[in-house]
């Protein structure tokens, strides 16, 4: 009896001591500090910039400054490559560099070819940003942090991209959140992990839009409307010169078109054209009008065709001069 009384009063104390410890375990401070990393780039090159295809290659130099025994650069991961077969990481180093004050070093050349959405609404006079995306998806952010070396990151000034111009170099840090737990019951739907991207913005100059654009339009159009100057019982040119402008408005914009990714909304040029179809469409209309008109040949009708010759123009440019500016200011 003595004995099985001390078995229980044994059993007892030692569930009391698993308690305290346990106590004494959960009030303890747990240091959360997530370890910093530092990345840099120097972007050398870009290049081969395929709006169809949605993507662009990019030339640089990635290196990361760290304490601690986690590498920062093992696990890293660019989220938003292409063509892993043709993507190249060289690192530098065979192993970390050990700088002072227990700092690491490494630095890799990154060559390969990345995905970018490309934002067509004010085609051909669009800006673009072209990011480089990284991230570490194994260790949550909560236990590592990318930062950007603002003071070294660039691109090199020689950088020539045919067709844009680089306005500057920036970057942003973020926290990706993945929405599923990938099927470990242990693992929280909502860990965040490090996201940090380097942007370059690059915007298309003016004289593309006036020259490659533009300029063929306003020929066409030039055209169309010099139909009126004919002699109105001349019903044959009259009625070809607008015909010939919407055929040639059709080719010009299948040649832009080509070099697009299909779309489901309408971009700057589009509604340059539409504008351009409503004007030659009127012309011809009002040729065909003007043709029945003078089919008489009496000399009254044909003063009235040079009226209505003369209303068509005035009409048609202020209409033009109104789109020009109401889609002027959409764009802003």
């Amino acid at each position: 009896m003595r004995l099985s009384v001390l078995k229980i009063i044994l059993l007892l104390l030692f569930i009391t001591s698993q308690n305290i410890a346990r106590a004494k375990k959960t009030s303890e401070p747990v240091n959360s500090k997530p370890s910093v990393a530092s990345l840099g780039v120097l972007i050398v090159n870009v290049y081969e910039l395929d709006m169809a295809s949605n993507s662009f290659y990019a030339d640089f130099y990635l290196w990361c400054r760290w304490k601690g025994k986690v590498d920062p650069l093992k696990d890293l991961e660019f989220t938003n490559s292409e063509e892993q077969w043709g993507f190249t990481k060289t690192e530098l180093y065979e192993a970390p560099l050990k700088l002072k004050n227990d700092i690491y070093y490494n630095c890799i050349h990154v060559q390969g070819k990345f995905r970018h959405n490309f934002v067509l609404n004010n085609y051909p006079i669009d800006e673009q940003k072209l990011d480089i995306v990284l991230e570490n998806s194994f260790y949550t952010s909560d236990e590592l942090i990318y930062k950007a070396d603002l003071s070294n990151s660039k691109f090199q000034p020689d950088i020539s991209i045919p067709g844009w111009e680089i306005e500057r170099f920036y970057t942003s840090n973020t926290k990706h959140v993945y929405s599923s737990n990938f099927g470990l019951p242990e693992t929280p739907d909502n860990d965040k992990y490090s996201n940090l991207t380097f942007s370059v913005s690059i915007k298309r100059p003016l004289e593309f839009f006036i020259w490659k654009l533009l300029l063929p339009l306003v020929i066409v159009l030039l055209s169309s409307l010099g139909a009126t100057i004919i002699y109105p019982s001349y019903i044959d040119a009259r009625i070809y010169a607008p015909v010939g402008a919407l055929l040639t408005t059709v080719f010009l914009q299948q040649g832009y078109s080509s070099q697009l990714p299909d779309i489901s909304y309408l971009i700057l040029t589009d509604k340059i054209y539409v504008i351009t179809y409503i004007a030659i469409l009127t012309g011809i209309f009002h040729a065909i009008y003007t043709a029945n008109l003078v089919k008489g040949g009496g000399d009254e009708d044909i003063k009235r065709a040079k009226k209505l010759d003369k209303l068509y123009i005035v009409v048609t440019v202020l209409f033009l001069c109104i789109s020009t500016v109401s889609l002027y200011y959409y764009t802003l």
